[in-house]
């Protein structure tokens, strides 16, 4: 009788073990649009996710979802428009990809952060990845829109992004109009780890429908504040977001990408 015990004992365990094998399935790559940073979409652009998951034994599926708001961001503004995005992967074998396209329209302006999940048939789940997004809608409708007349060091012909070094000044002439009163407006420099500099400005009262950055952005003692880079930025892409909120909560988002030099 012990030994049918010990050998029923015996089973159990080695079936806990082969159903929980304690190694994590992972992504060999996980992206928005073939980046695993921070994509850039604007209304009418290809919007796809990308995945390529391995695992020592059967993968099971990947999970994709997209949430409101950057990790780092402050006050995230939420809409009943913001983009809502869900999708399960079926997968099996070893090895699995996958791919599909997101529909943004009707989506809320402003920034998402896709987070990636991946389970094996054992019951293990691998390091989630995840992929900001800054989404604009650039046709002029109800939301704050952003005219923006000069960005000084200029644009790169034919990209959003500008070349600056630490320490230098960003100049940027642009104006925000909207058909309901302006009630904040927000810039970042949103990092990957942290943000690396964040300033919001309440715009009360009812007359306010237009905002200009090199007129209006002023402090308490109603000095201009310079829009710099910090010394702290680390090196590579850091997205400088600009985000014009009106009284109904809708958003008007305007970006450049800035490749901090040394």
């Amino acid at each position: 009788m012990k030994r049918i015990l010990a050998l029923t004992l015996l089973i159990a365990t080695l079936v806990a073990c082969e159903k929980h094998d304690g190694i994590r399935p992972r992504f060999e790559s996980a992206t928005v649009n073939g980046t695993g940073n921070i994509a850039y979409v604007r209304l009418g652009d290809e919007f796809r996710v990308d995945f390529s998951a391995v695992d020592n034994g059967d993968l099971n599926r990947v999970f994709v979802r997209s949430v409101k708001g950057l990790k780092n961001e402050k006050n995230i503004t939420r809409t009943n428009f913001d983009l809502a995005y869900e999708n399960n992967f079926s997968l099996e074998g070893s090895n699995g990809t996958g791919s599909a396209s997101v529909n943004a329209a009707g989506a809320a302006n402003g920034t998402y952060r896709f987070v990636f999940d991946v389970f094996d048939k054992n019951g293990n789940q691998g390091i989630s990845r995840v992929v900001n997004v800054i989404y604009q809608d650039t046709a002029r409708n109800s939301r704050p829109f952003w005219n923006v007349n000069s960005v000084n060091p200029d644009f790169q012909p034919g990209t959003i992004t500008i070349n600056v070094n630490r320490g230098n000044e960003i100049e940027v002439d642009a104006v925000v109009n909207s058909n309901t009163d302006l009630e904040r407006i927000k810039i970042e420099f949103i990092g990957r780890d942290h943000n690396i500099f964040s300033f919001e400005k309440e715009l009360p009262g009812s007359a306010d429908f237009t905002f200009s950055i090199v007129d209006d952005l002023l402090d308490e003692n109603g000095e201009l504040i310079p829009l710099l880079v910090p010394v702290t930025a680390a090196g590579g892409d850091t997205p400088l977001l600009f985000s014009a909120v009106d009284a109904n909560g809708n958003t008007g988002v305007f970006y450049i990408n800035v490749n901090v030099l040394f």
